[in-house]
């Protein structure tokens, strides 16, 4: 399975918990040059930005990242 992958910066909006990557350039061209925003959840040592669900082939998809701390 393909997974799709993007780069540029980000924007955070702390009071909606909210981190907002504005695409530069993307694998799957129709994300370029659109904002893409994530709800960040902080539990623990792990983070995950959640993103709202993306339509792909008339199905709702949803997705995520997540980062654990590492203590070494």
């Amino acid at each position: 399975m393909k997974k799709p992958a993007e780069f540029g910066y980000f924007d955070v909006d702390e009071s909606t918990a909210t981190v907002v990557h504005p695409v530069e350039y993307a694998s799957a061209p129709h994300m370029a040059n659109q904002d893409l925003p994530r709800l960040c959840i902080l539990d623990g040592d792990n983070l995950t930005l959640d993103s709202p669900p993306m339509s792909s082939n008339g199905e709702d998809l949803g997705s995520y990242i997540k980062w654990t701390r590492s203590w070494i």
